[in-house]
């Protein structure tokens, strides 16, 4: 075990009289907060002193005086008192010692220095002790009290303390959440230029976080942030250009910025990349590259690209197709909440493809999706209602979750809900409705809905009887693959 060294205007330390002729306040405190001066007075033969110091609170407020006593140090008082009211001379000594790995005793004095320089009013000490809390350093950890000493920070101008400030505000952590709040703090913090806050103002002018929303302005900060080599602003000024977002669209510019990103290992740029070979955005489309892609992000725990990596196994994108990786993958994507890969989990459980097959379980995955607002599962949802698969059967909770899909202009969903207001099955039986439902999926492009329509107008139900409109729907429903419209042309 290497022995511990101390230096002192450069000698070596042999004992404590070497200490004391060679005596540097800030250094000696430095050893001390860092744990190191205990280890040496062991080393040294000093035992007793050094379990004195380890005695000592952290936030004793005589703290510096005591250990020089221990030691045998003789120093004025003006010395010490110097040293605790200089907040930069603290927070250097703080800064100096800091260390992720640290014990948790060095910690705590760490912490216990950055408060004292807090309190002295060093705004940047502000922030470390905002940090502290934040992370539980040295502290318990703490939200309310991180969201006081970063407002501190931030009232005295400190762009890292408003951006941090910002970010709780915004998360609701340690205090009511507060878009417009959040906002005006990122705000703040990017007229400082800020690079993290001009990408996060950037994304609150995009979706309208506590501000109206702004495409071009939200890219002008994507812009900034970007310029400074933000990974995460590079790839949202990429998909500001894949979608032309306050930009004129452009994919090899977008494919650019991702490129970019990606480089710095940004996870979400790097899912970006394999979704532009997937789709032959500013790329030719290449579904084996897409998979290397999304694979590295889906490596990286990103809930989109293990979705996206499950479909390209499921589907046979760029891979042999393998219902057990894809059950895997979208499992992984699942259960970090993605709601398309929660409904695709669900079908596997419901078809048994990669797993055995499970209808409880596919009912289980459909309503956690479902409760998201994907549309797809709210279908899947109300088919299994319906046929009391998974589940009791129940018309009218099917036609509950039908409505919330069609609602959104889910075509399958609108179809089911005409065929059940044809029914009288979970609502009244209403042939007029059924038709009006049966027309909307159709414009949604649902072949199942002109095929019904074309029944409608060949039977005279819910319309006057009319076979040319009739053979018109069955047609339309023909041209989008329907077997049972093919039928019943051939037998027209």
């Amino acid at each position: 075990m290497a022995k511990t060294t101390l230096k002192l205007k450069g000698k070596v330390l042999e004992s404590l009289e070497d200490m004391r002729d060679n005596f540097d306040l800030e250094y000696f405190v430095s050893f001390y907060v860092n744990g190191t001066l205990e280890k040496w007075l062991i080393e040294k033969g000093y035992a007793y002193e050094s379990e004195k110091i380890s005695d000592i609170g952290a936030g004793d407020s005589e703290l510096i005086k005591k250990i020089c006593s221990i030691c045998g140090i003789e120093i004025e008082n003006h010395a010490i008192d110097e040293l605790n009211s200089s907040a930069k001379r603290l927070k250097k000594i703080a800064d100096n010692c800091f260390d992720d790995s640290n014990e948790q005793k060095v910690k705590e004095r760490i912490a216990g220095l950055y408060c004292r320089a807090a309190e002295l009013g060093d705004k940047e000490a502000q922030f470390d002790m905002g940090l502290c809390f934040y992370t539980g350093y040295g502290v318990p950890e703490d939200y309310k009290k991180a969201a006081e000493y970063f407002g501190r920070s931030a009232d005295n101008n400190h762009a890292e303390g408003q951006f941090f400030l910002g970010i709780f505000y915004f998360n609701g952590f340690g205090v009511e959440r507060d878009l417009k709040k959040a906002a005006e703090l990122y705000t703040m913090a990017a007229d400082q230029n800020y690079a993290m806050a001009l990408n996060n103002l950037g994304w609150c002018y995009q979706n309208g976080y506590g501000v109206e929303q702004n495409y071009e302005k939200a890219a002008q900060l994507y812009g900034k942030a970007a310029d400074q080599g933000i990974a995460e602003a590079q790839n949202n000024l990429g998909t500001c250009y894949l979608n032309g977002y306050g930009v004129m669209q452009n994919y090899e510019k977008a494919v650019e910025l991702y490129i970019k990103a990606a480089d710095q290992g940004e996870a979400m740029a790097i899912n970006n990349l394999g979704d532009c070979y997937f789709s032959g955005y500013g790329e030719p489309q290449d579904y084996k590259k897409a998979v290397m892609w999304y694979e590295k992000a889906a490596d990286l725990g990103v809930a989109e690209a293990q979705y996206n990596l499950g479909n390209c196994y499921y589907n046979g994108y760029g891979v042999d197709v393998d219902h057990k990786k894809a059950f895997k993958w979208y499992s992984l994507s699942a259960e970090q909440g993605n709601a398309w890969a929660q409904n695709d989990l669900g079908r596997c459980y419901k078809e048994g493809h990669g797993t055995t097959k499970d209808p409880e379980q596919a009912v289980e995955w459909y309503s956690k999706s479902a409760a998201q607002g994907c549309t797809w599962a709210q279908n899947n949802l109300g088919r299994c209602y319906y046929c009391g698969d998974g589940v009791a059967q129940d018309y009218k909770k099917a036609v509950e979750w039908y409505q919330k899909a069609a609602e959104q202009g889910y075509s399958w969903s609108e179809n089911n809900l005409g065929e059940c207001c044809l029914k009288g099955e979970g609502m009244p039986k209403n042939e007029r409705i059924a038709i009006e439902w049966f027309t909307r999926a159709a414009e949604h492009g649902s072949g199942a809905a002109m095929y019904n329509l074309g029944n409608c107008c060949f039977e005279g139900i819910g319309v006057e009887k009319n076979i040319d409109m009739a053979k018109k729907w069955y047609t339309k429903a023909a041209e989008e693959g329907n077997p049972r419209a093919k039928e019943k042309l051939a037998s027209m």
